[in-house]
């Protein structure tokens, strides 16, 4: 299936908002992860080393899925992110 990358930046509220919904969107990571469906993720880091947004790899059918499961991310119905993008994205390395 393609991949696709997600990318979320903080908004001003993000430390909070994160958490409040860190649990909810943990469980819903795993549960991507165990259906195969999140091939990898983590959050972005500022200097001091807190958190500022986070970067998502799915493997979806096509781009309309994968945005349905950025949508049901309690991290973005929670308001975590001020701006965001999903892309289609090409693994080329490691081959």
């Amino acid at each position: 299936m393609p991949l696709f990358v997600f990318i979320g930046h903080d908004g001003p509220e993000g430390p909070e908002r994160r958490n409040a919904n860190r649990a909810r969107h943990l469980e819903y990571l795993e549960t991507l992860h165990r259906d195969g469906r999140l091939v990898y993720g983590g959050p972005m880091r500022n200097e001091s080393g807190r958190s500022i947004g986070a970067v998502l790899v799915f493997d979806a059918p096509d781009l309309a899925s994968a945005c349905t499961m950025v949508e049901q991310d309690p991290y973005v119905r929670g308001g975590v992110y001020a701006s965001h993008e999903l892309r289609p994205f090409v693994k080329v390395f490691p081959r």
